[in-house]
């Protein structure tokens, strides 16, 4: 089968993905106003949010988030995320190496918890983030846009987030950090 189709609810992340890649070519082409594109990214997030296995989240022992309330918290990362991105994309440079480094660790932790297949996905991405730096890297030549940085690395944030429990080397309080 082709890649994560054996992973839960990853029908739900591509289309939360895919939403975002949509707007992010309308508003690269058109200039979209903040208010359509906020409720495109909440649409995209609870989409990409569907599916999610049921946990928690708990620091020091304490549930912070269970239920709705972890699907809530996963939306609104989301969108804080691929906004954050946003921001930083004007900066030479910054965007594409922080997107380097989220891609290589997304890789290794996806590796960790026996995703090969992901993982390879996720290094691929890091490969590419590195074959682009040189013409983002100041003086920027070209910078990601909004197509570039909307769909991919917040999506694979959200995927750890919903396999978490499941890796032995982290839990879901930690991922909140990346």
């Amino acid at each position: 089968g082709w890649i994560g189709a054996d992973i839960p609810g990853f029908a739900y992340l591509l289309a939360g993905a895919t939403l975002l890649a949509v707007l992010g070519i309308l508003d690269d082409v058109f200039g979209l106003p903040a208010v359509p594109k906020l409720i495109v990214q909440l649409l995209a997030a609870v989409t990409a949010s569907g599916g999610m296995s049921p946990g928690e989240i708990s620091l020091w022992g304490r549930v912070l988030a269970e239920g709705l309330r972890l699907r809530a918290l996963a939306v609104v990362w989301l969108v804080v995320c691929v906004n954050a991105h946003n921001m930083i994309d004007g900066l030479d440079g910054l965007s594409t190496g922080v997107s380097t480094v989220e891609a290589f660790v997304l890789s290794v932790l996806l590796a960790l918890q026996g995703n090969g297949a992901l993982s390879g996905v996720a290094l691929a991405l890091c490969g590419c983030c590195l074959g682009y730096l040189p013409y983002n890297r100041y003086p920027a030549r070209v910078f990601m846009g909004d197509t570039g940085h909307f769909p991919v690395l917040p999506c694979g944030k959200l995927h750890c987030v919903r396999q978490g429990d499941r890796c032995p080397c982290i839990n879901r309080s930690s991922l909140l950090k990346m």
